[in-house]
């Protein structure tokens, strides 16, 4: 996982002015591919994914959708205690990317870092570091007896 930015587009201030002034910035800072647009109200990632398709887009979720193939967007972001495995492998069939948020305990980090989450959000990017690290400097055994305690 690499790190980017996402920008939460709440709807209390939603306008579409907002999401212009956001784009315009990300535009003028060439960071296209370093940023997502990041709502808990549908519509806004609607308007975000219509206006912007050029953009990455996801909705914050707390809870499960239905059919995630007719959601709008590139990717699903799901709750740490709704992040299992079936969640994030139905939102891969859909062809969405899944994020996770907020991870920021290290327990946390080593479980979705281990998962095939495609992102995460956290507050804690030193700890991420440091658990990715410990991660990949795991012999063949180590990931082994990992992969069985997580059963």
């Amino acid at each position: 996982m690499g790190v980017g930015f996402s920008t939460f587009l709440t709807a209390h201030i939603y306008i579409p002015t907002y999401i212009m002034d956001v784009v315009k910035m990300v535009r003028e800072r060439d960071a296209l591919d370093d940023v997502v647009l990041i709502s808990s109200e549908q519509d806004v990632i609607r308007c975000a994914e219509t206006t912007y398709p050029e953009f990455e887009t996801g909705p914050l979720s707390f809870t499960e959708f239905g059919d995630l193939s007719l959601l709008q967007c590139d990717m699903l972001l799901l709750e740490e205690e709704t992040a299992t495995d079936e969640h994030i492998n139905q939102a891969h069939e859909a062809g969405k990317q899944t994020g996770i948020w907020t991870v920021s305990t290290r327990s946390s980090m080593g479980k979705v870092l281990n998962s095939r989450a495609d992102y995460i959000i956290t507050d804690r990017m030193d700890l991420a570091e440091e658990v990715q690290k410990s991660l990949d400097e795991r012999n063949d055994l180590q990931i082994i007896i990992d992969w069985y305690c997580a059963l």
